[in-house]
């Protein structure tokens, strides 16, 4: 599901994503399926991405998100990942992690959810990180408190839906409806 929403497999991922790309905002350079080097710091970059042949280039761009990273993209083009090495890596450092993370963030009782649930959870995590904190994050808390002590895929799949409120006339708003739908589809 992550790889379909991040990239769209691995057709779509070598002829648009496997050059670095910047997907605005406060985003970093993004590599790779998803890794944005803007929330990354060198050792981690150094680790991950150690079979890179270009992971010292990619070092240089830890840590650099916004209007920095938007000058320094088309700088980088030269570097190019491979599916298969893109892939290795989400699968090997991205997924445990972000399955971490989401564990973490919804609470003991996330184990026992259905495997689709979960990873419909860890894909939002991945797109939107794990912090509960504020209006924003209202559904990922009633996932939280409610759905999940219910073992309940249909309360999820409905907080999913309703959390596009948080894009509402944004202009991200029908990519972020598009990708909750199909996280509900899977809960």
């Amino acid at each position: 599901l992550i790889v379909a929403l991040e990239v769209g497999g691995e057709r779509l991922y070598t002829a648009k994503y496997q050059k670095p790309v910047w997907p605005k905002g406060p985003s970093g350079i993004t590599i790779g399926i998803g890794w944005d080097l803007g929330y990354a710091d060198a050792e981690t970059v150094l680790l991950e991405w150690a079979k890179h042949p270009y992971v010292l280039d990619l070092v240089k761009l830890a840590g650099i998100k916004g209007k920095q990273a938007q000058e320094l993209v088309g700088s980088v083009q030269y570097i190019t990942t491979p599916y298969a090495l893109a892939y290795s890596v989400f699968e090997m450092y991205s997924l445990p992690k972000y399955y971490n993370m989401t564990r973490r963030a919804f609470g003991k009782d996330f184990e026992f959810l259905p495997d689709n649930a979960k990873g419909a959870l860890v894909s939002l995590v991945f797109n939107r990180g794990s912090s509960m904190a504020g209006d924003s994050r209202k559904e990922m808390r009633e996932i939280r408190d409610k759905c999940i002590p219910l073992k309940s895929s249909e309360c999820i799949a409905g907080e999913l839906l309703a959390m596009v409120r948080v894009w509402k006339n944004s202009d991200i708003e029908k990519a972020m409806a598009a990708r909750r739908q199909r996280e509900a589809e899977h809960a």
